[in-house]
Formats: C-alpha cells, sequence, structure tokens
C-alpha cells in the first residue's frame, strides 16, 4: 500500500480528486499496525511532491511558513488556489473602443 501511496500523482485529478484518493489509502494504511501507518509529515511531502508542477510556486510559499497547515488546511488552500486558477483562466480581457494609448 505504501508503494501504491508513494506512486500517486495527481496528473489530470482535480485537487478534490487527488484528496479523496489519498485519504482512501491513509484509511486503508491506519488499519496496519502501528509501525506501518503514515504520519502526516510524511503524508505531506507525498501530496506535494506528487502535484501538478503549476503548484510548485504556491507550495514553496507555504514552505515559508512559520506554521505549517496540516493536511485539512492545505487541501482547503490548494483548492482555492485551484478555483482561482481556474477562474483567472477563463477571464478575458476586452479592448475597448478609443482606449488605446499613444
Amino acid at each position: 500500500m505504501e508503494k501504491e501511496l508513494s506512486g500517486i500523482s495527481q496528473n489530470n485529478m482535480t485537487i478534490s480528486q487527488f484528496f479523496t484518493k489519498l485519504k482512501s489509502i491513509c484509511r486503508e494504511i491506519s488499519e496496519l499496525p502501528p509501525d506501518e501507518k503514515v504520519g502526516e509529515a510524511r503524508m505531506r511531502r507525498i501530496i506535494i511532491n506528487d502535484l501538478r508542477p503549476k503548484y510548485h510556486g504556491f507550495i514553496a510559499a507555504i514552505r515559508g511558513w512559520p506554521t505549517q497547515p496540516s493536511l485539512v488546511e492545505l487541501e482547503n488552500l490548494l483548492a482555492n488556489q485551484e478555483e482561482l486558477a481556474n477562474k483567472m483562466s477563463s477571464i478575458t480581457v476586452k479592448e475597448e473602443e478609443g482606449a488605446i494609448c499613444k
């Protein structure tokens, strides 16, 4: 299971789908003996390493925070970032008539 967890990457999944898949595997791992469980810090590293490159700058900013977010907070932050990126990609700039600067 740990190989499966380490082998996951976001690919074309949304943040929500990515976290759901990771949580499912972690739930299965949590049922294992204590010495085989995956800690929150390790989960955070796995998630960060497997995100699409477009999130690397955002993750770099978070790494600079004095207190690192919990997994739930990280999921919410990334989901908000994804939503913002989706909204920004749908915005188009309209050139208004007569508004050309010389």
